[in-house]
C-alpha cells in the first residue's frame, strides 16, 4: 500500500482551516513527509483582509491530504520567501526551554534552557504550543484565536480513516470527476439486512445488498463523490448508529479509483 506520508506538501502551499463559520488562513513555510511548519492568520477584521493575528505551528499534514483543510494554492508565487524555522518555547517543570527542530525532518533535535535576557525575549514571543495531531491542533488554534471549539464527530478509528481517505484523494485521477464512494455494513441476519436496505433506499441513498447463502450480508451505501474527512466522519457516525439499530456492524468505507 502506498504511504500517504511519502510526499512532502510543497513549501508555499496556502490553505484554509474551517473552524465553525470562520476560515483561518495558513501558509506552509517548511515541509517534511507527514508534517508541516506553517503560519496561520486569524480571520481578518477589516474589508482589506488584513490579518488580525499570526501564529506558528508544526503540525500533522494529513488534513491537507484528506480534504479537511482546503488548498487555495498548491505552489508558491515566484517571489515567495519562506521564513526560517523558529525555536519553540516549552517547559519541563519549572524549567523554560527553547526547543529546536531539524529544518529537513521537522522533528525536535534538542532543547536549551532559557539562560539570558536574549533567551527571555525569544521565549516570550516563541510559539508555545506544539500539537501534532489535527484534532489537538484545531482546538489549540481555536483557543489561540478566541474562536469557538470545532465540532467533532465520533470516529472510533480516526487515524486509520484519515489515512485511507488521504490515500484515496492522493491517487484519484480527478477529484472533481464523479466517483462512487461507498460505506459497507455487515449483517449476519439476512432478514434484518433486507430491512436495512429498504430503510436506506427510502432515505434516498443508492445501495445494494450482497447476501450469499450462509455468509455475512454486506450492505453497500454509495454516493457519487469523494468527500473530505469532516463529512466522512459525520457519515461514519451516522452509519455506525444505523448499523447498530438494525443489528449489524459498520465495516468501513472505500472507492474504486480510476
Amino acid at each position: 500500500m502506498t504511504d500517504v506520508t511519502s510526499r512532502a506538501v510543497p513549501v508555499g502551499t496556502r490553505f484554509t482551516v474551517p473552524l465553525g463559520t470562520a476560515l483561518v488562513l495558513g501558509r506552509v513555510h517548511a515541509s517534511a513527509p507527514g508534517r508541516v511548519y506553517c503560519a496561520t492568520f486569524s480571520p481578518p477584521l477589516h474589508a482589506d483582509w488584513k490579518p488580525a493575528g499570526e501564529s506558528w505551528w508544526v503540525v500533522d499534514d494529513l488534513p491537507l491530504r484528506d480534504g479537511s483543510w482546503h488548498l487555495t494554492a498548491a505552489s508558491p508565487e515566484p517571489d515567495f520567501r519562506p521564513e526560517p524555522l523558529r525555536r519553540f518555547g516549552g517547559a519541563d517543570g519549572q524549567r523554560r526551554l527553547l526547543i529546536s527542530r531539524d529544518p529537513v525532518t521537522l522533528f525536535a533535535t534538542g532543547a536549551a534552557e532559557v539562560a539570558s535576557d536574549d533567551d527571555e525575549r525569544e521565549w516570550s514571543s516563541a510559539p508555545k504550543i506544539l500539537p501534532s495531531d489535527p484534532a489537538t491542533f484545531e482546538l489549540a488554534l481555536a483557543n489561540t484565536l478566541g474562536l469557538p471549539a470545532p465540532v467533532r464527530h465520533a470516529d472510533e478509528k480516526e487515524a486509520e480513516s484519515r489515512q485511507i481517505l488521504a490515500l484515496l484523494r492522493q491517487n484519484v485521477s480527478d477529484l472533481n470527476a464523479p466517483l462512487t464512494f461507498d460505506h459497507a455494513l455487515l449483517f449476519r441476519d439476512h432478514k434484518r439486512a433486507r430491512q436495512a436496505l429498504a430503510a436506506v433506499q427510502a432515505a434516498g441513498y443508492s445501495a445494494k445488498l450482497d447476501a450469499p447463502l450462509f455468509r455475512t450480508a454486506t450492505l453497500q451505501i454509495s454516493q457519487p463523490a469523494l468527500p473530505a474527512y469532516p463529512l466522512v466522519a459525520a457519515q461514519i457516525a451516522r452509519w455506525l448508529a444505523f448499523a447498530r439499530e438494525h443489528g449489524g456492524t459498520y465495516d468501513g468505507f472505500g472507492a474504486a479509483l480510476r
